[in-house]
């Protein structure tokens, strides 16, 4: 986290673009539970890596990784609850990967950084322990699988 504060003060840094539209562009069907985009890290980390390349070519410096919907409720709702884990640190790790292979084509010096997705549930959690359950887990993961900063996005509840 520090490498990315310290960049972060000192320069701009451009991030990636929306995973979730490019997916369905690529793949012309939205989330349903025989194709859970976050399960991609998983079952098509190519097709991530793919994304993620398709980002740093045109300049992005932070990839935001494929778990914007990977918290235990989110994931619930397609039988994958019991792999939070293992989607959250999956997709640190295509993110890391695509760098890896980013820098070793264009021989890009970076600074280059992975920003843990986490997006809101299907329904408003309010309740403080009900918010730990079923974020505890994927933020845990994220942080375990390397990620350099955590963003939370598009959460229509301050609470």
């Amino acid at each position: 986290m520090t490498d990315f504060l310290t960049a972060l003060k000192s320069q701009p840094l451009l991030a990636d673009g929306a995973m979730g539209s490019y997916l369905f562009e690529l793949t012309g069907r939205l989330s349903e539970p025989n194709h859970v985009y976050e399960a991609f890290n998983i079952e098509q980390p190519g097709l991530i890596e793919k994304v993620h390349l398709a980002y740093l070519n045109v300049g992005a410096q932070c990839l935001v990784t494929n778990t914007f919907g990977a918290n235990r409720a989110k994931l619930g709702e397609y039988g994958w609850d019991r792999r939070v884990a293992e989607v959250n640190r999956a997709g640190v790790g295509v993110a890391r990967r695509a760098i890896s292979q980013f820098q070793a084509q264009s021989r890009a010096a970076g600074p280059f950084f992975v920003l843990g997705s986490i997006g809101p549930t299907p329904q408003e959690l309010t309740d403080r322990p009900a918010l730990e359950v079923c974020y505890r887990e994927q933020i845990e993961a994220l942080i375990e699988g390397g990620a350099d900063a955590l963003i939370f996005e598009t959460f229509s509840s301050l609470e």
